[in-house]
């Protein structure tokens, strides 16, 4: 679960403006009434315990989302390795939470940043 918590505020962290709060709940059930847009792992998990990162950045375009959790995918694929990751943080993400029986859910708006909600049973 470290790894999954480190992979998700790193990516909230690299992806806000400097200065700008990372915000991470932790609760029974996700907040927010908007359905996800891409989800990876268990589609048996219904979430019993609910972990939340919330950046503040520009959030994940509509037409990225369905391949966010795929290995090697970068939302900007120009961002050089230098300043960019290798495109795997959210694909080790969902396949930990997925041996584990959980699950992994994006919710974004563009300009209203990315909320990933961890789902765990």
């Amino acid at each position: 679960m470290r790894q999954v918590i480190t992979n998700l505020v790193s990516n909230a962290l690299a992806h806000s403006p400097p200065s700008t709060p990372v915000h991470i709940r932790v609760g029974m059930s996700v907040t927010g009434p908007e359905p996800p847009v891409a989800v990876a792992g268990s589609p048996e998990s219904r979430g019993r315990v609910v972990l939340e990162v919330i950046g503040q950045g520009p959030g994940v375009p509509p037409e990225a989302a369905p391949n966010i959790f795929d290995r090697f995918y970068r939302v900007d694929q120009a961002r050089a390795r230098v300043r960019g990751g290798t495109g795997l943080g959210l694909a080790i993400t969902a396949a930990i939470l997925e041996a584990h029986g959980g699950r992994v859910e994006l919710r974004t708006a563009p300009d209203e940043g990315a909320r990933f909600a961890v789902l765990l049973p």
